[in-house]
Formats: structure tokens, sequence, C-alpha cells
């Protein structure tokens, strides 16, 4: 996990220059790519089935949950049944609140399952510390004079 603290460093002016927003976007047939901007890019899957549609990583929070169910209900009425955990991480299982309270089923591995209950609180802390960073990097970066003949683009 120390790892990644200088990336998230690296990429912050990137991943805070808005609010958080999810993206769907079609990929083939019943397939849509999610790009949910929360902390930083991530990518998921929806399947939109003949009766319900499946969420494959539950996005960073459940703010950004309840995003990607309104992009959803752009493309389908159809419920949201099923929110496949790839992993234990936010990126991955931060929005599973959001979807079991619209009636989802949070389906994942059995050793998914046990380090998300296992290891959630430490997750959370890691992420709200790396943010907290970010955000005071954030902060500095964009303050900071640029020189006049500074080729540098905020660009995602």
């Amino acid at each position: 996990m120390k790892q990644i603290l200088p990336m998230l460093l690296l990429s912050a002016p990137l991943a805070f220059a808005a609010d958080p927003t999810v993206v769907l976007t079609p990929l083939q047939g019943h397939l849509y790519v999610v790009e949910d901007s929360f902390y930083l890019k991530e990518n998921s899957m929806v399947y939109v089935g003949d009766s319900f549609v499946t969420v494959v990583g539950a996005t960073w929070t459940p703010e950004t949950a309840k995003l990607l169910v309104a992009e959803i209900k752009n493309v389908t009425p159809k419920p949201i049944t099923e929110v496949i955990d790839t992993n234990y991480h936010p990126d991955r299982a931060g929005g599973n609140a959001y979807f079991k309270g619209i009636g989802a089923k949070i389906i994942s591995t059995k050793l998914t399952s046990d380090l998300l209950m296992k290891h959630w609180d430490e997750m959370v802390r890691y992420v709200q510390k790396g943010r907290r960073v970010i955000q005071r990097f954030r902060s500095s970066y964009l303050t900071r004079r640029l020189p006049v003949t500074s080729n540098c683009n905020a660009a995602e």
C-alpha cells in the first residue's frame, strides 16, 4: 500500500480536478464500462441483462454508487439486482452500502468477503489519509504560480 501514495501524489491534479463523476460508456452489446473519478480513476463494468442489471465493481463510495445508478437509469429501467465485488478494496466495494440499500445482492468469493470484513476499516482509513494528503498537495499545487513560459496543461 505504501507504493500507492507516490502514484497518488503524481496524479493528484488529475484526480481532484472536479467533483466525483461517474461515466457509463457502451462497450459492446449488453456491456458498459464505468469510469469513476472519486479518488483515482477506476473502471467497473455494467451488464444489462434481459430482466435485471449486474454491476461488477461497486465504485469508490456510496455517493459514486448513487451517481452510477443514475447513469444506469438513463440506459435502462431494469433493476440492479447484483453487485459483484472482485476484491475487498474500496474502489471495488466502497459503494456496497448504497447498492445493498436499493435491494441489490452483494456477491463475492468467500476470500473477498472475509478480507472485506477483516480489513475494511483499515482500507477506509488508508484512503481517507491519502485523500487528505492529496487535498493538501492539490491546494498547494493549484495556488502555486507557474512560469509564464510553462507549457504545462491540465488535461485528463
